[in-house]
């Protein structure tokens, strides 16, 4: 199968009690210029949640959800190891999305930022405020205004993460208020 693509589409007041209150992504796919907004899930990815798949997002606004693990976006990290690979490009903004566990804005093994993509705004009561995982951070992408206990802009564990480019300003957490890890980190 090819990659399925979603389009100047918007998603809305949905729920799920597992993954994906809007979309749970089982193969790869690519998100473009649409919107997800006000949607929740019990466990996994509050607008979107993914299995062991690779997603792309680009131009697109994710606002304003909630769940678990990965307010935004979240991964099932239980499926195994390969997967939960997110992309953001373009002018991608996640912002306001809360998470009562980690990852506010995303929870994913790997999240490549690049372009004017942002996540902004975002809290999680535990680990990761903005992202809980890996990430590699380039061009002007930027994560800023995020909370959580540990690694407000980002907690990243159990893997490398880079950053080359890109501005982490403004988060606040307990330890690690712009980055906490528990892995390499190349600068």
């Amino acid at each position: 199968g090819g990659v399925m693509t979603i389009q100047n589409s918007v998603f809305y007041d949905n729920s799920a009690s597992t993954s994906g209150g809007a979309l749970h992504a089982a193969s790869a796919i690519t998100i473009q210029s649409s919107q997800f907004h006000d949607n929740s899930s019990s466990n996994y990815g509050g607008a979107v949640g993914m299995g062991n798949v690779a997603v792309e997002i680009r131009d697109s606004r994710i606002y304003q959800n909630q769940a678990i693990r990965g307010g935004g976006v979240g991964y099932n990290d239980s499926n195994a190891p390969g997967g939960g690979i997110l992309t953001l490009s373009g002018t991608t903004e996640i912002s306001a999305n809360s998470a009562s566990y980690r990852g506010g804005g995303c929870h994913c093994l790997l999240v490549k930022m690049q372009d004017t993509a942002k996540i902004l705004s975002n809290t999680a009561v535990y680990q990761g405020g903005g992202i809980a995982g890996s990430v590699n951070l380039t061009g002007d992408a930027e994560i800023a205004f995020n909370t959580a206990t540990y690694g407000g802009g980002v907690c990243a564990y159990n893997a490398s993460s880079v950053i080359d480019g890109g501005a982490i300003h403004d988060n606040s957490a307990s330890s690690g208020g712009g980055f906490y890890t528990d892995s390499s980190l190349t600068v």
